[in-house]
Order: structure tokens, then sequence, then C-alpha cells
């Protein structure tokens, strides 16, 4: 159909905050909105159609938890991102990994700690929402294979950061 906007990302969010700090600045379409436009614009991923993806807000608590037991830091952190990798499918019941991987097409996770990104963004000068943003962007670069380890991944993984936030009016967060 002409006009139709093609979605290659289906972007599940789970709000996992407690009532009494459920204050998002936004509404699940914006993040939807954020990971579509990260996706599509990073091209070292093959993106098929139906690629999904859940972001997960949370808790310090929660967060503090995942930074531990995956990158053995004892704090908390403003996002973390769980690429789904082929071999996932090996500890599963089904009899064709590869068939089973393409028709799910899972992404990956990510989740993001609302304390820290309020924190954040009180102390760099930005709305939430903007720091969100680059965080939602940030996370889905990562499920696509973007690093920044070394300075050159670093400058190449930022460069499209700022490039695709400034699509949504969002300052480059590294300046």
């Amino acid at each position: 159909m002409s006009g139709e906007l093609v979605v290659p990302l289906n972007v599940d969010v789970q709000n996992a905050l407690d009532q009494t700090t459920n204050d998002l600045p936004m509404h699940d379409q914006q993040f939807d909105m954020w990971a579509n436009l990260a996706y599509s614009n990073a091209n070292k991923v093959s993106q098929g159609s139906d690629a999904q993806v859940t972001i997960r807000l949370v808790e310090e608590v929660e967060m503090v938890q995942l930074n531990n037991e995956f990158r053995g830091k004892n704090k908390p952190t403003n996002v973390l991102s769980f690429p789904v990798e082929q071999d996932f499918f090996d500890l599963t019941q089904l009899t064709s990994n590869d068939e089973a991987f393409d028709e799910y097409n899972l992404l990956g996770d990510i989740v993001i700690c609302h304390s820290v990104i309020v924190k954040e963004a009180s102390e760099q000068a930005k709305s939430t929402a903007d720091h969100y943003a680059h965080m939602v962007v940030h996370g889905i670069l990562h499920l696509c294979g973007y690093d920044h380890i070394d300075d050159s991944d670093a400058q190449e993984m930022e460069s499209l950061e700022v490039a695709i936030l400034a699509k949504h009016n969002v300052a480059n967060p590294y300046s």
C-alpha cells in the first residue's frame, strides 16, 4: 500500500517501575519511534521484517543485580543491551535452530534504569525524554553490532547516535 509506514522493528516496552516512580515523560510510542529510527539507520544488521526487541524500564535494585551478574559491576548503570545470539536456540526444544531464529528474528533486550536516567539528565541539563531517546538509540546500536570499546569504534557509534538523535531534534549528547 502506498503511503503506509513499514515498521522494521516490533518493540515491546516492559515497565517494571514502582507506581510511585512511574512518572515517565513519554509513551510507549516514543520508545517505538526511537528504536525504529535507530534500527533503520544501523546498517550493520540484516533488517528483515518483524524483528523484535524488548525495552525494559527498571528500578535501581534490578539494574544493580543485572550489572553485577553480567558485567561484574556492583552499581547501577543507565542502560544494558543483551543481543540474542543464534546459539540461544540451541537451548530450546526446537528442531531447526536456523528456522526458529529466522521465524522470530529476535534482536535482543535493552534494560534502562529510570532513576539513573533522571539523575543523569538533571546533571547534564537535558530533558529526561531526550536522555531516554539517547539510551534507546545507544542500546539498539549495541544490539546491531556497534560498540565503543576502542576509539575508532566509539567515534563511529557516537557519530551515528548524534545523526539519529538529530532527526528527532535531540541535541548532541556528547557535546
